[in-house]
Protein backbone atom coordinates (compact mmCIF):
# COMPACT_ATOMS: atom_id res chain seq x y z
CA UNK A 1 0.00 0.00 0.00
CA UNK A 2 1.31 4.00 -0.83
CA UNK A 3 -0.37 6.45 0.49
CA UNK A 4 0.17 9.27 -1.86
CA UNK A 5 -2.25 11.39 -0.81
CA UNK A 6 -1.11 14.30 -3.21
CA UNK A 7 1.51 15.09 -6.19
CA UNK A 8 1.45 18.54 -5.22
CA UNK A 9 4.78 19.79 -3.80
CA UNK A 10 2.50 22.54 -1.56
CA UNK A 11 -0.01 20.53 -0.36
CA UNK A 12 2.88 18.14 1.08
CA UNK A 13 3.94 20.81 3.03
CA UNK A 14 0.34 21.79 3.34
CA UNK A 15 -0.33 18.70 5.04
CA UNK A 16 2.86 17.85 5.97
CA UNK A 17 3.60 14.90 4.19
CA UNK A 18 6.87 15.71 2.64
CA UNK A 19 6.84 12.77 0.26
CA UNK A 20 9.43 12.54 -2.28
CA UNK A 21 7.04 11.85 -5.57
CA UNK A 22 10.43 10.43 -7.59
CA UNK A 23 11.55 7.72 -4.79
CA UNK A 24 7.79 7.03 -4.57
CA UNK A 25 7.40 6.37 -8.33
CA UNK A 26 10.49 4.31 -8.31
CA UNK A 27 9.34 2.28 -5.20
CA UNK A 28 6.41 1.44 -6.83
CA UNK A 29 7.66 0.59 -10.10
CA UNK A 30 9.83 -1.86 -8.42
CA UNK A 31 7.35 -3.54 -6.16
CA UNK A 32 5.34 -4.04 -9.39
CA UNK A 33 8.05 -5.48 -11.24
CA UNK A 34 8.65 -7.60 -8.27
CA UNK A 35 5.25 -9.18 -8.60
CA UNK A 36 4.03 -7.34 -5.77
CA UNK A 37 0.26 -6.29 -5.88
CA UNK A 38 0.44 -2.63 -5.40
CA UNK A 39 -2.63 0.22 -4.20
CA UNK A 40 -1.75 3.95 -4.32
CA UNK A 41 -4.40 6.08 -2.10
CA UNK A 42 -5.01 9.61 -3.05
CA UNK A 43 -6.98 12.68 -1.77
CA UNK A 44 -8.33 15.27 -3.67
CA UNK A 45 -9.86 18.54 -2.68
CA UNK A 46 -7.55 19.85 0.20
CA UNK A 47 -8.10 23.06 1.63
CA UNK A 48 -7.30 25.63 -1.31
CA UNK A 49 -6.09 22.66 -3.82
CA UNK A 50 -6.66 23.66 -7.23
CA UNK A 51 -7.80 22.04 -10.35
CA UNK A 52 -4.33 21.59 -11.77
CA UNK A 53 -3.14 20.48 -8.47
CA UNK A 54 -5.94 17.61 -8.23
CA UNK A 55 -4.81 16.96 -12.07
CA UNK A 56 -1.28 16.36 -11.27
CA UNK A 57 -2.26 13.84 -8.45
CA UNK A 58 -4.54 12.37 -11.16
CA UNK A 59 -1.62 12.08 -13.66
CA UNK A 60 0.55 10.67 -11.29
CA UNK A 61 -2.01 8.07 -10.14
CA UNK A 62 -2.93 6.91 -13.62
CA UNK A 63 0.75 7.02 -15.57
CA UNK A 64 1.53 4.72 -11.86
CA UNK A 65 2.54 1.05 -12.12
CA UNK A 66 -0.34 0.63 -9.19
CA UNK A 67 -2.47 -1.85 -9.99
CA UNK A 68 -5.30 -0.03 -8.25
CA UNK A 69 -6.23 2.84 -6.57
CA UNK A 70 -8.06 4.92 -4.12
CA UNK A 71 -9.65 8.39 -4.14
CA UNK A 72 -10.53 10.43 -1.65
CA UNK A 73 -12.41 13.58 -0.58
CA UNK A 74 -10.52 14.74 2.51
CA UNK A 75 -12.85 15.19 5.24
CA UNK A 76 -12.57 17.62 7.93
CA UNK A 77 -14.02 16.02 11.65
CA UNK A 78 -13.76 19.11 13.77
CA UNK A 79 -11.19 19.32 16.32
CA UNK A 80 -8.65 17.58 13.37
CA UNK A 81 -5.68 19.61 12.21
CA UNK A 82 -7.28 19.56 8.71
CA UNK A 83 -10.59 21.41 10.38
CA UNK A 84 -8.61 23.91 11.57
CA UNK A 85 -6.74 24.14 7.82
CA UNK A 86 -10.22 24.29 6.30
CA UNK A 87 -10.93 27.78 9.02
CA UNK A 88 -7.36 28.94 8.81
CA UNK A 89 -7.43 29.00 4.81
CA UNK A 90 -11.73 29.03 4.11
CA UNK A 91 -13.47 30.30 6.56
CA UNK A 92 -16.71 30.01 4.60
CA UNK A 93 -16.28 26.52 4.40
CA UNK A 94 -15.83 25.42 7.95
CA UNK A 95 -19.17 23.21 7.52
CA UNK A 96 -17.07 20.26 9.25
CA UNK A 97 -18.12 16.33 8.37
CA UNK A 98 -20.41 14.92 10.89
CA UNK A 99 -19.99 11.30 10.94
CA UNK A 100 -23.35 10.83 12.31
CA UNK A 101 -24.95 12.23 9.84
CA UNK A 102 -22.87 11.72 6.64
CA UNK A 103 -21.25 8.51 4.70
CA UNK A 104 -17.88 8.57 4.94
CA UNK A 105 -17.30 6.93 1.55
CA UNK A 106 -20.49 8.71 -0.63
CA UNK A 107 -20.74 11.73 0.72
CA UNK A 108 -18.44 14.64 0.47
CA UNK A 109 -17.69 18.61 2.03
CA UNK A 110 -15.80 20.53 -0.77
CA UNK A 111 -12.71 21.96 1.03
CA UNK A 112 -10.62 22.69 -2.03
CA UNK A 113 -10.49 25.97 -4.18
CA UNK A 114 -12.31 24.47 -6.57
CA UNK A 115 -15.80 25.23 -8.00
CA UNK A 116 -17.77 22.19 -7.34
CA UNK A 117 -18.53 21.38 -10.64
CA UNK A 118 -15.11 20.62 -11.01
CA UNK A 119 -14.30 18.49 -8.17
CA UNK A 120 -17.17 16.24 -8.96
CA UNK A 121 -16.02 16.13 -12.62
CA UNK A 122 -12.47 15.16 -11.69
CA UNK A 123 -14.07 12.26 -9.41
CA UNK A 124 -16.31 11.00 -12.09
CA UNK A 125 -13.39 10.58 -14.01
CA UNK A 126 -10.63 9.55 -12.00
CA UNK A 127 -12.02 5.72 -11.50
CA UNK A 128 -11.94 5.25 -15.24
CA UNK A 129 -9.04 6.97 -16.57
CA UNK A 130 -7.28 4.52 -13.63
CA UNK A 131 -8.73 1.80 -14.42
CA UNK A 132 -9.55 1.31 -18.31
CA UNK A 133 -6.12 2.05 -18.96
CA UNK A 134 -5.07 -0.54 -21.38
CA UNK A 135 -1.22 -0.98 -19.64
CA UNK A 136 -3.10 -1.54 -16.26
CA UNK A 137 -5.18 -3.77 -17.60
CA UNK A 138 -2.57 -6.15 -18.90
CA UNK A 139 -0.59 -5.64 -15.81
CA UNK A 140 -3.17 -7.04 -13.74
CA UNK A 141 -4.24 -10.17 -16.14
CA UNK A 142 -0.29 -11.02 -15.53
CA UNK A 143 -0.57 -11.27 -12.31
CA UNK A 144 -3.99 -12.74 -12.39
CA UNK A 145 -2.43 -15.64 -14.41
CA UNK A 146 0.80 -16.09 -12.42
CA UNK A 147 -1.19 -15.86 -9.14
CA UNK A 148 -4.61 -16.71 -9.74
CA UNK A 149 -5.52 -17.43 -5.68
CA UNK A 150 -4.45 -13.61 -4.95
CA UNK A 151 -7.47 -12.69 -7.04
CA UNK A 152 -10.92 -13.44 -6.39
CA UNK A 153 -13.73 -12.54 -8.02
CA UNK A 154 -15.10 -10.30 -5.69
CA UNK A 155 -11.40 -8.37 -5.78
CA UNK A 156 -11.77 -8.35 -9.48
CA UNK A 157 -15.33 -6.73 -9.66
CA UNK A 158 -14.22 -4.72 -7.10
CA UNK A 159 -11.36 -2.93 -8.89
CA UNK A 160 -13.57 -2.49 -12.16
CA UNK A 161 -16.42 -1.61 -10.55
CA UNK A 162 -14.84 1.49 -8.64
CA UNK A 163 -14.30 2.89 -12.95
CA UNK A 164 -17.98 2.73 -12.69
CA UNK A 165 -18.97 4.40 -9.49
CA UNK A 166 -20.07 8.07 -9.46
CA UNK A 167 -18.88 9.82 -6.62
CA UNK A 168 -22.05 11.28 -4.28
CA UNK A 169 -21.78 15.25 -2.78
CA UNK A 170 -23.80 16.11 -0.06
CA UNK A 171 -25.66 19.13 -1.74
Amino acid sequence: FFAIETSSPRLQKLIRKNLNLEKASQVIKAAVEAGIYSTGYFMIGFPTETYEEACATVKFAVTSSLHRALFFNPKPFAGTELAKMVNDNLPDKNDFFDPQKSNYCRDSINISGMPDKELQMIFRNVYMRFYLNPKRILRIMILMLRHPEVFTLKRIAGMFFYAFLPMGQKN
